[in-house]
């Protein structure tokens, strides 16, 4: 009993060294276990990415079919000029 309630002790030790970036923390950290410090330390820092809005959203899908309507144009003219049609005669 006294062996497993100093496991979980010595495991709790670990996780709260590694969420929290001091560097007695990390130094205990690192000579029980790789890590890598400043990786943990920017990710919490980094600003999280905002999903994009409706609007954006619709935009995008509109100047898809845009894109995708143009080029069906252009082929089509493409397709009909007289260079082809001979060349398909």
């Amino acid at each position: 009993m006294v062996q497993i309630c100093a496991i979980l002790i010595q495991q709790t030790y670990e996780v709260s060294a590694i969420r929290s970036c001091s560097a007695f923390a990390l130094r205990t950290a690192t000579s029980l276990f790789s890590v890598d410090a400043n990786k943990l330390c920017s990710d919490a820092q980094s600003d999280p990415k905002l999903a994009p809005t409706k609007e954006v959203i619709s935009f995008r899908a509109y100047a898809a079919s845009r894109r995708l309507n143009r080029l069906r144009r252009n082929a089509c003219k493409m397709y009909q000029t007289e260079e082809n049609a001979r060349l398909i005669k």
